[in-house]
């Protein structure tokens, strides 16, 4: 078990109970950072954006770059950019109205071929857990 695996349970709980404006300014980077992944391996971006985790999109992309995931917050950036406006909704059920009816079923599947890609090279992963390692030791 790592650092990450150690806190994420407290920190989604903290989330639930009083609200992400709650979690200090690391605890939000590894919350959205994890939740990037989990949903996007879980059943791609369509998913991350069908679900509350796409209520933070820009959030999630502004976390990925401070950890040095860049080639991660390019692809989330790229997913944000095929809804209209170029941009999904906060709104949960706005953006499940664009995935429904603006965007396409196959729009994000590109990127997610190139998000496993990424996600399966291990350094990929290193700035967060480092991160959240010093964030805990830190905080």
């Amino acid at each position: 078990m790592d650092a990450i695996d150690e806190i994420l349970p407290a920190l989604q709980a903290k989330a639930a109970e009083r609200g992400y404006d709650a979690l200090s300014h690391a605890e939000r980077v590894v919350l959205d950072v994890t939740e990037v992944e989990a949903q996007v391996n879980n059943g791609g971006f369509d998913q991350f954006f069908y679900n509350r985790s796409g209520d933070r999109a820009q959030e999630s992309i502004a976390a990925l770059e401070e950890i040095g995931a860049q080639e991660t917050a390019a692809l989330l950036k790229l997913a944000c950019g095929r809804f209209p406006g170029k941009a999904p909704s906060a709104e949960w059920f706005v953006r499940q109205k664009q995935l429904l009816e603006d965007v396409a079923d196959e729009a994000f599947d590109d990127l997610d071929e190139r998000f496993f890609g990424v996600s399966t090279n291990p350094s990929a992963r290193r700035p967060l857990r480092r991160k959240a390692s010093e964030s805990n030791r830190t905080g």
